[in-house]
């Protein structure tokens, strides 16, 4: 079946910027998907399934599920700081 196929050259979604067209990728089951090549806020480069760009599931090139699991994995960020090292002694005395 024929469609017509949507320019996305230079449109925004998410961090990533279309820049230009990507091979189509074919899958086991025969169909294909239309690949677009973006670069993220980031300054990398990615092909992402059209598909995914106008659901809005394809927002960046992974890296902002980088940096939010990091921040998760911070409990207050004071460590190493004169406060922390009076907190840490005063708990150890106990």
């Amino acid at each position: 079946m024929k469609y017509n196929k949507k320019d996305l050259t230079g449109q925004q979604f998410g961090r990533l910027q279309v820049l230009k067209e990507a091979p189509s990728r074919t899958y086991a089951r025969g169909w294909t998907a239309a690949m677009w090549l973006c670069r993220c806020l980031c300054g990398s480069e990615k092909a992402v399934r059209a598909m995914d760009l106008h659901r809005g599931s394809a927002t960046s090139c992974g890296c902002y599920q980088r940096e939010n699991a990091r921040k998760q994995q911070t409990v207050h960020g004071k460590t190493g700081t004169p406060e922390h090292h009076l907190w840490t002694a005063a708990r150890d005395r106990h």
